[in-house]
C-alpha cells in the first residue's frame, strides 16, 4: 500500500499502526493453527500407541508376551503413563508379571534417565515407575529427591523407597513424615499402610521415645498405622506427655483399652470443647456402668456435640438399657438433657 497519498501525518501513522495490527494477528492466528495441528498429531500418535499397547499390557499381566515392539525415547512417557495406570489399579501378582514386561522393555533405564528431565511431571512418572519396579538400583537417586522442596515429587520418592525396601527406608523417612508439613498426612497414612503394620509397627513407635512434643500432633495419628498392642505405650507416652488440646483429642480417639479409661474420665471437664467431645465418646467406648452418673453433666453442656456424644456414651454402656435411659431423662430438669437424650433414644429404637 502506497502511503505517499496521505499527506497528513496522523493519518499516516494510523494507517501504519493498523497493518502492524493486522500482520501481528495473523501471525498469531497462524501460530495458533500450527500449535493446533501439533496438538492432534500428538494425540494421534498418542491414541495409536495406546491402541498398540493396550492389549500387549493385558496379556502381559498374566504372561509377558514373547515378542514386544521397541519403545522409542518419545513414547517413554506415553508407555510409562499407560503402565502406572494398570501398575495401580490391578493386583499384586499382575503387578508382578508388568514388572517383567518394563524390564523386558528396558523400561528401568528410560525411568532413571528421566530422573534428570526437567518437568517435574516427568520426573514424578520417572519415581512413580522406579518405585513399582522396586529398582534398588535407584536407591541413591530417590533417596535424595526426597528432601526436594517440591511436595509432590518428594512425596513419591519417599513412597518409592518403601515399596523398594520399607525396612531400611522407613527409619530414615519417619523424621521426615514429622517434620514435612507440605506432606498430608492421609497420604503419609497410606504410605505406611502399603507398608503394613508389621513393618511400620517398630519404627513408629520407637520415634515416639524421642520424639519433641511439637511432633506429637503428626505422630498420633500415624499410630494408627502400627499394631494396636504395639502402638499403646507409645500413645500412652504422648498423652501424658502432652499439653496440646488437639494431641489430647486426638489420643482420646485413638484409646481402646479400658485401663485408660481414667485419662478420658480426667479430660470430661477440659477448656476445650472438642476434647470434651472425644473424652465422653472414649468413656462409652471404654467405661462401666458405673460411669452413668459421670456422664450426665456433660449432657447440659453448653455444645451441642458435647451433649450428643454424652448421650451416645451413656446410651452405649455396658448393661444400661434404654428404658434406664429414659428413666434418666425423666428425671432431669435440664431442658438440654431431656431434648438430647430424647434424640439418642428415638435414634436407638428399632424402626
Amino acid at each position: 500500500m502506497d502511503l505517499s497519498a496521505y499527506s497528513d501525518p496522523a493519518l499516516k501513522f494510523m494507517l501504519r499502526v493498523g497493518l502492524a495490527v493486522l500482520g501481528i494477528t495473523l501471525l498469531l492466528l497462524l501460530h495458533t493453527l500450527l500449535l493446533r495441528a501439533r496438538l492432534m498429531r500428538r494425540q494421534r500418535r498418542e491414541r495409536q500407541f495406546v491402541e498398540k499397547w493396550q492389549p500387549l499390557l493385558m496379556q502381559g499381566m498374566t504372561t509377558v508376551p514373547k515378542f514386544l515392539p521397541r519403545v522409542p525415547k518419545s513414547e517413554w512417557h506415553i508407555f510409562l503413563s499407560l503402565w502406572i495406570h494398570f501398575q495401580e489399579t490391578v493386583r499384586e501378582e499382575s503387578r508382578l508379571k508388568l514388572n517383567q514386561l518394563a524390564w523386558t522393555c528396558g523400561m528401568d533405564h528410560a525411568a532413571r534417565q528421566l530422573l534428570d528431565h526437567r518437568s517435574v511431571r516427568t520426573r514424578l512418572m520417572a519415581v512413580t515407575t522406579l518405585g513399582h519396579l522396586q529398582d534398588k538400583n535407584a536407591w541413591a537417586r530417590l533417596k535424595s529427591i526426597v528432601n526436594d522442596r517440591h511436595p509432590l515429587l518428594s512425596l513419591a520418592a519417599a513412597r518409592a523407597l518403601t515399596q523398594i525396601d520399607a525396612k531400611a527406608a522407613l527409619p530414615e523417612l519417619l523424621p521426615l513424615f514429622t517434620r514435612r508439613h507440605d506432606w498430608p498426612l492421609n497420604k503419609i497414612a497410606n504410605i505406611l499402610n502399603e507398608a503394613g503394620p508389621d513393618v511400620a509397627s517398630a519404627p513408629l513407635t520407637q520415634i515416639v521415645q524421642s520424639a519433641a512434643p511439637e511432633q506429637f500432633p503428626r505422630l498420633v495419628r500415624l499410630l494408627d498405622c502400627a499394631h494396636g498392642e504395639q502402638a499403646l505405650p507409645a500413645l500412652r507416652r504422648i498423652m501424658f506427655a502432652t499439653t496440646d488440646d488437639g494431641v489430647i483429642s486426638a489420643c482420646l480417639q485413638e484409646l481402646r483399652d479400658p485401663h485408660d479409661a481414667g485419662f478420658a474420665r480426667a479430660q470430661m471437664g477440659h477448656r476445650s470443647w472438642f476434647v470434651r467431645v472425644q473424652a465422653v465418646s472414649a468413656l462409652g467406648r471404654l467405661g462401666t456402668r458405673d460411669d452413668c452418673d459421670l456422664l450426665i453433666a456433660p449432657l447440659s453442656d453448653p455444645i451441642w456435640w458435647v451433649r450428643y456424644r454424652a448421650a451416645q456414651a451413656l446410651a452405649s454402656l455396658p448393661a444400661i438399657t434404654l428404658a434406664e435411659v429414659q428413666q434418666i431423662r425423666e428425671n432431669s430438669s435440664d431442658r438440654f438433657a431431656r431434648d438430647i437424650l430424647a434424640q439418642v433414644i428415638a435414634e436407638k429404637q428399632p424402626a
